[in-house]
């Protein structure tokens, strides 16, 4: 891929990926409940992009890190990032999942057919 194309491409990756991921921190913000991980969920939250996905702070990571790869013509980065999409799977999403089941219940379990985990 040319340089200027690829710059564009990645430049306009890592952009909508760093859109994605302030749209989901504006979300949980309004909504009074903790962006990290970690701590645990205070709202379900399901307006704004969380109608799309269920995921955008991952999802827009995803974007930002192919960006990364593709303005650095990085093929180890490209290569690498499905292992890094399964292990945000495995390692994280899942617990976090079964956290917002067990805390929101119904509610959730709703918002999970209605909304896919990724796009």
């Amino acid at each position: 891929m040319p340089a200027l194309a690829a710059s564009l491409l990645g430049g306009a990756l890592m952009l909508a990926g760093s859109g994605v991921i302030a749209a989901g921190v504006i979300r949980f913000r309004r909504a009074k409940t903790p962006v990290e991980p970690w701590k645990p969920a205070r709202a379900l939250v399901t307006e704004g992009i969380y109608r799309y996905t269920r995921n955008p702070m991952y999802l827009g990571m995803a974007l930002f890190y192919s960006g990364v790869a593709i303005t650095r013509a990085s093929l180890g980065a490209a290569l690498l990032l499905p292992v890094v999409i399964a292990l945000i799977q495995t390692r994280a999403i899942q617990r976090e999942e079964m956290h917002l089941l067990t805390v929101f219940g119904k509610d959730y379990a709703d918002y999970c057919r209605r909304v896919r985990r990724w796009l």
